[in-house]
């Protein structure tokens, strides 16, 4: 016979299994459209810059931040920051 301990404790294993598989199917359905592709595939995108036939496999954005230099001279502790 189950004692209440093993009970307990059975059913928290239940829900706690329940919920992986929840969070499991929950993130697969964010994963990126052809996300299993290799990198080199022939179907990557390529950005092109109208008809000028210059094209880009990689798109990235540069950030740039503006600060006053603080007491030492540099950024980690401007004010502005």
């Amino acid at each position: 016979a189950l004692t209440k301990t093993t009970k307990t404790t059975s059913t928290t294993m239940k829900i706690q299994a329940a919920l992986l598989l929840s969070t499991l199917a929950i993130t697969t359905a964010f994963a990126p459209i052809g996300s299993t592709t290799t990198p080199n595939s022939s179907t990557q995108l390529r950005a092109e810059i109208g008809e000028t036939g210059i094209a880009f496999e990689n798109v990235a954005r540069e950030w740039r931040c503006k600060y006053t230099a603080g007491p030492s001279g540099g950024p980690g502790d401007s004010d502005s920051l």
